[in-house]
């Protein structure tokens, strides 16, 4: 992951909208408007009055995506009650909790963010496809290695997205103040692994075409805080995908 990120050169992955929704989701919200305010639209489908009121949902406000990803990440365990609400010192905090490990006590075997709660899959919206993360640091080499778990894995529409997504965490995590890692491999670890048959058209197209290398992502600023990026904090560097 230093010297490449596995961005989709077959086609133009949107790096902006998997910054925004990473930063989205390490905020702890929950509510998709956060999302569509920056024309980002990926939670929309699955966030409407109708998809919400068949999942039981019919108490959240259109847009809510539930105990899900943001809210485990930086919640797990509070009690979810919808989007609106104010969850702060609320639940545990997985992602500081790793980070605080990252720093201070490398050779953890305990680096684990799990956003599967199954005694509350009921409030979630969607409950999390990439569900899992677990990190590594080579003390050796002074790198920060990430596995992450699928458990669903649409794999033509969504599964370079989750790999950029947990490659541009690394990054993130590396970039921060008091943290002299860089960024190792990525391992990306599915469960059912599907391509759904309306995509198949644009399936056969993609096999056709011929992959480019992968860019290199540069980092502009370190951060005191993993809240603290924004967009132009980053860069991706010699990347020409096809259409």
């Amino acid at each position: 992951m230093e010297d490449t990120f596995p961005a989709l050169t077959t086609r133009r992955c949107f790096f902006r909208g998997i910054f925004e929704e990473l930063m989205f989701y390490i905020s702890g919200k929950t509510d998709n408007t956060l999302l569509t305010d920056k024309n980002i639209h990926v939670w929309d489908g699955n966030t409407t009055r109708e998809f919400l009121d068949n999942r039981g949902l019919s108490h959240y406000p259109e847009g809510d995506l539930g105990e899900t990803y943001g809210f485990n990440f930086r919640h797990y365990g509070a009690n979810y009650i919808d989007c609106n609400q104010d969850y702060s010192g609320q639940g545990f905090d997985q992602l500081d909790y790793v980070i605080d490990l990252i720093k201070n006590n490398p050779n953890s075997r305990r680096m684990l963010i799990n956003l599967w709660n199954p005694g509350t899959l009921h409030k979630a919206a969607l409950p999390a496809c990439m569900m899992q993360y677990q990190f590594y640091v080579n003390t050796r080499e002074n790198k920060l290695n990430l596995q992450v778990y699928i458990r669903s894995s649409d794999f033509f529409l969504a599964n370079n997205w989750n790999a950029c997504t947990a490659a541009l965490l690394v990054h993130m995590i590396c970039n921060l103040e008091g943290i002299e890692l860089t960024p190792g491999i990525l391992s990306v670890v599915t469960g059912d692994t599907h391509v759904y048959k309306n995509h198949l058209e644009q399936v056969k197209e993609n096999l056709k075409r011929i992959p480019k290398p992968y860019p290199k992502l540069v980092a502009k600023t370190r951060a005191k805080n993993i809240e603290d990026y924004v967009y132009s904090d980053f860069k991706l560097v010699g990347y020409h995908p096809d259409p």
